[in-house]
C-alpha cells in the first residue's frame, strides 16, 4: 500500500518517549501516513531519549510541521487529555490551540473521574473546545476506569449530545471490557473516530492492566 493512500497511522504509545521529528520519520519510511501525538512525551522511557516539549519549544513546534509536511504526515489525533478529579478542562486552551497549530485533525480523551455528571460537562466543554479550534473530539475506553466499555462512553455521548464527539475504539480495550465483533458491527460508524490495532495477548498478563 503506498503513503498517498494508506490511512495507518502509529499511535505515540508505540515509541515510547521518540522526539517528535525522528517519529515522524519512522511513520514515513514505515509508509504510514498519520501519527498520534501528545504535547510532551510518555512518562516511560527505555531508550533514554531525550526530554522534549511542544508546550514550551517553539522551535520544536515549528521543526514539527515541517517534517509533517515533508513527509505527507498528518496527525491524527492529539493526545495527553485526561478528565480526573480536580482536573478543569476549560483551564486547557492553550493545549487546544497548539494541537490546532501542529495540524491536529482530532484532540482524543481519557475519562478517570468517577463523578457521572462532573463527567458530563468535562466532555462536553472538551468537544466545544476543540470545535472553536477547528477540531474533532473523542473519547477512548479503558477497562478499570469511569468509561470502561464501548457502550458505557456511547451512553455519554449520548448525554452530552456534541455532533463533534466520537469514540476511539482500541481492539484490546474492547476485548478486554468483554466487547465483541457483534457489538462493534452494531455500533454507529459515524461516531467511531478511530481504529486502534496492537498486538496484545488477549488476557493481561501484567498485574497492572
Amino acid at each position: 500500500m503506498s503513503r498517498s493512500t494508506s490511512r495507518l497511522g502509529i499511535e505515540v504509545l508505540s515509541v515510547f518517549a521518540m522526539p517528535p521529528v525522528p517519529f515522524i520519520g519512522l511513520a514515513a519510511e514505515l509508509g504510514c501516513s498519520h501519527i498520534s501525538l501528545g504535547l510532551e512525551p510518555m512518562p516511560d522511557n527505555p531508550h533514554s531519549y531525550p526530554a522534549w516539549s511542544l508546550r514550551q519549544d517553539a522551535t520544536l513546534r515549528k521543526e514539527t510541521v515541517a517534517a509533517l509536511a515533508d513527509n505527507a504526515i498528518s496527525i491524527a489525533f492529539g493526545e495527553g487529555f485526561v478528565f480526573r478529579p480536580g482536573v478543569e478542562v476549560r483551564d486547557m486552551a492553550d493545549d487546544f490551540a497548539l494541537m490546532a497549530e501542529l495540524g491536529a485533525k482530532c484532540v482524543n480523551a481519557v475519562g478517570i473521574d468517577p463523578d457521572r455528571a462532573r463527567s458530563e460537562d468535562q466532555f462536553g466543554a472538551f468537544a466545544d473546545m476543540a470545535a472553536a479550534n477547528g477540531l474533532r473530539a473523542s473519547i477512548e475506553f479503558m477497562p478499570g476506569l469511569a468509561l470502561g466499555t464501548l457502550a458505557a462512553a456511547n451512553t455519554l455521548i449520548d448525554a452530552v449530545g456534541r455532533t463533534n464527539l466520537g469514540v476511539v475504539i482500541d481492539c484490546m480495550h474492547l476485548i478486554r471490557s468483554d466487547g465483541s465483533a457483534q457489538e462493534l458491527a452494531a455500533f454507529d460508524p459515524a461516531r467511531i473516530a478511530h481504529i486502534q490495532l496492537c498486538d496484545a495477548p488477549l488476557t493481561a498478563d501484567m498485574a497492572q492492566y
